[in-house]
Formats: C-alpha cells, structure tokens, sequence
C-alpha cells in the first residue's frame, strides 16, 4: 500500500506549473537586480556632478 501511494505522489504533477513560475520570476528578478546595480554606479557619477553643477549655479 505504501508503494502505491509513493508512485501516486511522484507521478502528480499538480502544482510544478507554479513551481516553474515561481523559478522564473526569481531569475527575472535576479537579472533585474544585476542591471539596477550595473547602472547605478554608472548613474552615481551623473547625479554627483548634476548636484555640483546646481550648487554653483546658486552660489553667487
């Protein structure tokens, strides 16, 4: 009886549809994680130099 129930278990294959979704939502997320942090060192400088730029701008 418990063979069966095992083989029963391992050839249900509800919820894998979600699992797969699950996985792939992570590794989109992963990828726009890696893409922020790639631009935002390349971002940091501009905003640096845009805030400088203001300030001399007010500075009589």
């Amino acid at each position: 009886m418990g063979l069966v129930k095992f083989k029963e278990f391992w050839a249900d294959e509800t919820g894998a549809t979600a699992i797969e979704y699950g996985l792939l939502l992570a590794l989109v997320a992963m990828a726009c994680i890696g893409g922020f942090r790639a631009l935002s060192g390349a971002s940091g400088g501009r905003w640096d130099q845009t805030s400088s730029d203001l300030v001399d701008a007010m500075t009589p």
